[in-house]
């Protein structure tokens, strides 16, 4: 009896001295889902844009005779508004024109034309609204959908089949995934109506139980007129359409790719598939100015100047049509340029079809009589030795055996990088912001800037060290980026490769940030020793493009976060990388949408990308975390949250930092920073106050709300340090304000990040934007309560004896 009444008067001080923590589970991970049938009005709708009538084709009968062919007004080749059809490669259209110059009106072939202009129309718009997320193939592979995974030969991509060694992304921090209109479940096995549907409304207005609060898909009926909508959804069944996949055609994508010989027929094959495949970006002409082109950083190639980037041969001369497979085929990372082949999507290209679009290339240049190919194929059918060595074959860099790394070739190689000033534009650490970086543009006059070399999903021609090795020893045509073949020798290229290899940064990714306790004071400063000790996970961020003004050109894409609690603070340290300290702000206090004004440097639905005529402006760096104001009544909406679920908000911004004074001095007293000179010396507001304000909003479409200035508990430090910008950000954990997120131990609390780059123009809805990731408090459990049970235990256990004893009871 004693020894049970003891064990119970233990238990029960254990408990009251344990804390008092519900642990929750982690989220499971949640796929956006549609319902599988529309509403009823929406079942059985199909294109009218395919049901042509008598009208409408005498209507085009006449516009083709007088010239004078409508288009929508965003479909455009550069500033050239198109009022003929002779542009389209389809042997329908060009029996009709050759019919309709000898006097006939055939209305069979009338009826073909005017549907292969509103094809081309459908996969212009598709192009411009959808092919951002969705990729120009619609395949789900886009610049937003980074994915660090490493590809076949240390190609980093988020493209094609090299998704597949990515890290998962159902958990947040990468979640950045597109649907592919490829797959089984989408449109493909959709009515159109169904499609109409879902480009109508959007799937942030889908039910509860579909997620629709991780989903990026626009609500376009507010953007688009009904004809537009519909012109999109034809280009995008169009592109996704089934081919046929003969027995014939899996051989090939099987073997390795063989060059065939160049023909007439294959050129013209190749013009029919560069029409469909690639001169929505590129240009019917070739000149890189697409209809979506204006809105992409960088651009698409301008195949008429023959200047080509990416090549193994030396600096000036074109490349090996293997090198053009290669680009086609892999595509370009970080950059609009996906991957075509047959491998690595089901709707791409077989080698010979792309061998056929390399010959068509070739045909292009700024004299339509004369260009650098037919040149190069005059030398290299030369019998004269002197043409031959004029031969790009014949200028191809020659590489020895790759050496082994070295501790020895890597000095070497890090002595190079500052001998050769390659710091002057990559910086001291490959943080791209040298001092070369301010007001660089490449040969065409489109802004640019160096690239920083710590990323390893930013690599575009690819992060291997043989890559590197290319890169460096060919130089980047068209851009400011020289060949070192002659300055550098083979050796020391090889140790600057292995130099740049070990700056690269591997993010950390996991599905929830663990945050630290610690039972004394939180740090205040962002370089305090105690944040060693706490896990890092990295957040990626994609441009703002679910709404308008749509930005797809975001700078800021990775945000290295941290976080530290005691019994009454949190604490959330926050790393990204700037170029540019940006503290002023000569603008508005622009958030949500209702604030935004109209558009000036864009269109409806899009903002334009820099460009060397974009107006100068002043706008500060800022940086907001996101936090559910109350998650047990719904998740909000990925996006500042939905009006039924309201979110949290803390808002730093760089134009109260204190420490600008401090940092206008180190940057002015160091000549290596000279390019920040203006950043810290322009005249503004000396602003005075909180730099981190707490806020709450009900969606982006509704004006942000500032909390009273009794509910501010937000104090936060920040520095700027060699194109990096760290903060730390604090608040108590518990709060009576109900506006307030509450950080209970013990529990998962999702977190999203919006983010502004003054340099890149960002303000109100120009900016960098994540979806939710999860922070975790946990405490570590103490061994106080249970020695306190066992003492408690041995103490009662001890008197109830004595008792027993006395009494002469059997206890």
């Amino acid at each position: 009896m004693a020894i049970t009444i003891s064990a119970i008067i233990g238990f029960a001080v254990y408990f009251v001295a344990s804390p008092s923590i519900v642990e929750e589970s982690f989220p499971k991970p949640q796929k956006v889902k549609a319902p599988s049938k529309p509403p009823e009005k929406f079942a059985k709708l199909k294109n009218p844009l395919k049901n042509l009538t008598d009208g409408e084709i005498n209507e085009f009968i006449r516009q083709v005779k007088s010239n004078s062919v409508k288009f929508f007004d965003q479909v455009m080749d550069g500033d050239k508004k198109f009022t003929n059809i002779r542009h389209i490669p389809k042997q329908s259209v060009k029996e009709f024109l050759a019919k309709l110059d000898a006097g006939e009106t055939d209305k069979k072939l009338a009826r073909k034309a005017l549907m292969e202009k509103r094809l081309f129309e459908g996969r212009a718009m598709y192009q411009i609204y959808c092919s951002n997320c969705h990729g120009a193939n619609g395949a789900g592979h886009r610049p937003a959908a980074y994915r660090p995974g490493k590809g076949k030969g240390g190609h980093n991509t988020c493209h094609g089949n090299q998704l597949a060694s990515a890290p998962s992304t159902a958990h947040g921090f990468v979640n950045l995934r597109f649907t592919s209109l490829n797959a089984h479940y989408s449109i493909r096995r959709k009515g159109e109506g169904y499609t109409y549907w879902r480009v109508l409304t959007g799937n942030h207005e889908l039910p509860a139980d579909s997620f629709s609060w991780k989903s990026s898909m626009p609500a376009w009926g507010g953007e688009l007129s009904e004809t537009e909508m519909w012109s999109a959804i034809l280009g995008a069944y169009d592109l996704v359409k089934a081919r046929p996949d003969e027995g014939e055609d899996k051989k090939e994508v099987a073997r390795e790719p063989v060059k065939p010989p160049k023909t007439v027929d294959l050129i013209a094959e190749g013009r029919k598939i560069y029409y469909e495949k690639c001169s929505f970006c590129h240009g019917v002409t070739g000149a890189g100015n697409g209809p979506p082109a204006k809105f992409m950083e960088p651009r698409p190639r301008n195949f008429q100047t023959n200047v080509f980037k990416f090549r193994s041969t030396i600096s000036g001369f074109l490349p090996l049509d293997e090198d053009l497979f290669k680009v086609i085929s892999r595509g370009i990372p970080g950059t609009s340029m996906e991957p075509y082949s047959r491998r690595a999507i089901s709707n791409g290209l077989l080698p010979k079809e792309i061998w056929a679009v390399i010959y068509y290339i070739q045909t292009f240049g700024e004299d339509p009589e004369f260009n650098m190919w037919m040149l190069d194929e005059a030398y290299g059918m030369s019998r004269d030795q002197k043409d031959l060595t004029q031969w790009r074959y014949n200028n191809v860099v020659r590489m020895g055996a790759q050496p082994e790394k070295t501790p020895e070739l890597l000095a070497r190689g890090k002595e190079i990088y500052r001998s050769s000033k390659c710091f002057s534009c990559h910086g001291d650490n490959g943080l791209g912001n040298g001092i070369s970086v301010e007001d660089m543009k490449d040969d065409w006059k489109f802004p640019m800037y160096p690239r920083n070399l710590t990323k390893i999903w930013r690599y575009k021609g690819g992060r291997s060290v043989k890559d590197i090795f290319y890169r460096i020893t060919t130089g980047i045509n068209g851009t400011p980026m020289p060949a070192f073949l002659k300055s550098v020798s083979e050796k020391d290229r090889w140790g600057v490769a292995y130099y740049v290899k070990s700056l690269q940064r591997k993010p950390v990714l996991k599905p929830f940030i663990n945050a630290l306790w610690t039972k004394t004071a939180l740090p205040d400063s962002p370089t305090d020793p105690a944040w060693e000790a706490a896990k890092r996970g990295d957040v990626f961020m994609f441009g703002n493009v679910v709404t308008p003004p749509r930005w797809r050109n975001n700078t800021i894409d990775h945000v290295i976060v941290k976080a530290m609690f005691n019994d009454d603070e949190i604490a959330i340290r926050l790393e990204w990388e700037d170029r540019f300290p940006n503290t002023i702000h000569l603008g508005a206090d622009i958030l949500s949408q209702k604030e935004q004004t109209a558009m000036k440097d864009g269109d409806k639905s899009f903002a334009t990308a820099l460009t060397a005529s974009s107006p100068q402006v002043t706008y500060r760096d800022a940086i907001m975390l996101q936090f559910p104001q109350d998650k047990t009544k719904g998740m909000p909406y990925f996006l500042n949250g939905d009006k039924d679920n309201p979110v949290n908000l803390w808002w730093w911004r760089a134009d109260y930092a204190p420490s600008r004074k401090a940092l206008a001095e180190k940057i002015l007293s160091n000549r290596d920073l000279a390019p920040l000179y203006r950043y810290v010396k322009q005249k503004g507001p000396e602003k005075t106050g909180r730099a981190a304000l707490e806020l709450n909003a009900k969606g982006i479409k509704d004006p942000f709300t500032t909390q009273e200035e009794s509910s501010q508990a937000l104090s936060s430090q920040a520095i700027f340090n060699d194109g990096v910008w760290s903060l730390v950000i604090k608040r108590p954990r518990l709060t009576s304000d109900s506006n307030d997120t509450q950080f209970i131990n013990g529990s998962y609390i999702p977190f999203a990040i919006n983010a502004w780059d003054g340099w890149n123009h960002n303000i109100g809805t120009k900016k960098s934007i994540s979806k939710w990731s999860y922070i975790y408090l946990d405490r570590p459990k103490t061994s106080k309560p249970a020695m306190m049970g066992v003492f408690a235990f041995l103490v009662s256990f001890a008197l109830l004896a004595q008792v027993c004893i006395r009494r002469k009871k059997q206890c």
